[in-house]
């Protein structure tokens, strides 16, 4: 899970969340995204209208890159926990309805607060890519 820049003052409010729903914290790195490492993990979406609004917002602040794990299906179950991409109509007791900003909906992005892998490759694909960055934290 990534803790984006508009959330990022909140991030241990949103760790004890995270930890009292049953996830368990085994990775924790707070870094800054420049633009090279944002390609490289976003390459996927480098082509989309809103990709420079995108940048430019992940980069205005630090983030929090949270390594998670929980019995079950801990993918599946983040990604139901984070909420809808669109926090607008993300359910309650989500984090992205709890800690979003409201603002304006910018070239088809919205600013939501967190990323969370929605598959099994896409979260083996994150973590992957964070473990070059190295982890400045590791929780036992």
């Amino acid at each position: 899970m990534i803790i984006k820049p508009e959330a990022f003052n909140n991030s241990q409010k949103i760790l004890k969340i995270v930890k009292n729903a049953g996830f368990r914290i085994i990775g924790i790195n707070e870094c800054s995204l420049d633009k090279k490492k944002l390609e490289y993990f976003c390459a996927e979406h480098y082509d989309k209208p809103w990709f420079e609004v995108y940048y430019d917002h992940m980069s205005s602040g630090p983030i929090m890159v949270v390594l998670l794990e929980k019995g079950g299906d801990a993918v599946n179950d983040l990604h139901k926990f984070v909420g809808a991409t669109d926090p607008a109509v993300a359910e309650d007791g989500t984090l992205r309805k709890m800690f979003w900003i409201p603002g304006p909906k910018e070239k088809g992005m919205f600013l939501n607060a967190f990323h969370s892998s929605d598959s099994d490759k896409a979260a083996d694909e994150d973590i992957a890519f964070w473990k070059e960055y190295g982890f400045k934290s590791l929780i036992n």
